[in-house]
């Protein structure tokens, strides 16, 4: 049961979209109408969409943190536009999405901060300066390529006008 219409929450659904979709076309589409906007959810695809009007508040046992363009920068040195690629190489365990062998935080932040895309990466694994590295990704990259595909959301779904869901 959907207890939100109870407390005069709206809600949207679409069985033809994922959520992770779905709300991202409408923080995006309610940015563009001049909102301020933020999700509350650990989700790191939602991390795609932060900009100067979308912020995302995730939260430990421990802390809430609100994330933003810098928050990305510091932490992982990377861009709202380069996160699928991020997460296309050190996978994420909650989508069941595998990462590349050998391929964590600092290393994905570093090939990222260094071929800018995962496209790019792989379309220049010789300039990868470590060999098993190298070689990993070679090996990884249609996986890594599909990663990516189920990473970036897809945030033009067609959506109710923003008044739908006041």
């Amino acid at each position: 049961t959907n207890i939100f219409p109870l407390l005069g929450w709206p809600t949207a659904f679409d069985p033809l979209e994922e959520a992770d979709d779905l709300g991202a076309a409408i923080a995006l589409a309610a940015a563009r109408a001049d909102h301020q906007v933020r999700i509350a959810s650990n989700d790191k695809d939602f991390l795609q969409i932060v900009g100067p009007q979308i912020k995302m508040l995730r939260s430990t046992p421990k802390e809430t943190v609100v994330v933003d363009e810098a928050w990305l920068h510091e932490r992982w040195k990377i861009q709202p536009s380069q996160v699928a690629d991020f997460l296309a190489l050190i996978g994420d365990a909650v989508d069941n999405i595998p990462g590349a062998p050998g391929v964590g935080e600092k290393t994905a932040s570093s090939l990222i901060g260094q071929f800018g895309s995962v496209d790019n990466l792989l379309n220049h694994l010789g300039e990868v300066s470590r060999p098993r590295l190298q070689e990993a990704l070679r090996g990884h990259g249609d996986q890594i390529r599909r990663n990516l595909q189920l990473i970036r959301l897809n945030t033009i779904p067609p959506l109710p006008p923003l008044d739908t869901f006041r």
